[in-house]
């Protein structure tokens, strides 16, 4: 069985979003030095799980929510200039 990059984005993203986990910040840089490879219906994925988890309360801790922002931020300009 072969695995999509695309599809260990997702992955770890998911893994990531709501923990208490230093792994944040590195799948967070690593979606943003990689987003121009990354589908931008991905993105759009991506973007609605953090705003859903920013609504429920459960996106980690104060300093990862920084970091989603960040993210967010970057899907932004991706997804706005398509």
């Amino acid at each position: 069985m072969q695995v999509s990059l695309n599809t260990l984005v997702i992955a770890a993203f998911r893994y990531a979003l709501g923990r208490s986990t230093y792994i944040v910040e590195d799948v967070v840089e690593d979606i943003i030095k990689n987003i121009d490879n990354i589908p931008n219906s991905y993105l759009i994925s991506i973007k609605k799980e953090i705003l859903e988890a920013k609504e429920n309360k459960n996106i980690g801790m104060k300093m990862d929510e920084k970091l989603w922002d960040k993210l967010l931020k970057e899907i932004e300009k991706k997804t706005s200039i398509v």
